[in-house]
């Protein structure tokens, strides 16, 4: 017997990792919850997730890992209103599931974090970073 489930919207959090000195150890540590059908009070799918920062060709990058698929994310280079997400890239085997988060503070610590927000992707396509510019990580 086979199951499938079907990833579709999710919202997740990324937060420092205490141990991430350590060489091999994720920059970001924590969690996405993912919708398993259509409803609001539905239920969902947690999933652990973890960023290193990465590098290519001169270009930072988040490499993730969510519940054992892969993604990527990006530093947006233009950020034009408050709204605008701080990161953007894609998640899934075939990199099929947008990826956005903003920069955050926890109110009741003071501490940073990403929030974020998986999604299908829009019909306008992905924008790709420029080489040579690297905004500030959290």
């Amino acid at each position: 017997m086979s199951i499938t489930l079907v990833l579709k919207d999710g919202t997740g959090s990324l937060f420092p990792n205490a141990d991430s000195n350590k060489p091999s150890a994720p920059k970001l540590e924590g969690f996405f919850n993912f919708k398993l059908d259509d409803r609001d009070e539905g239920p969902t799918l947690r999933l652990d997730a973890a960023a290193w920062i990465k590098e290519k060709d001169g270009l930072q990058y988040y490499s993730l890992s969510v519940g054992g698929l892969n993604g990527a994310l990006f530093p947006e280079q233009e950020k034009k209103t408050d709204n605008t997400p701080d990161y953007s890239g894609t998640l899934g085997p075939n990199r099929e599931l947008r990826v956005v988060g903003w920069k955050k503070v926890a109110e009741a610590t003071g501490a940073p974090y990403v929030s974020l927000l998986v999604s299908e992707p829009n019909k306008r396509g992905s924008r790709v970073p420029q080489k040579g510019h690297n905004p500030a990580f959290i």
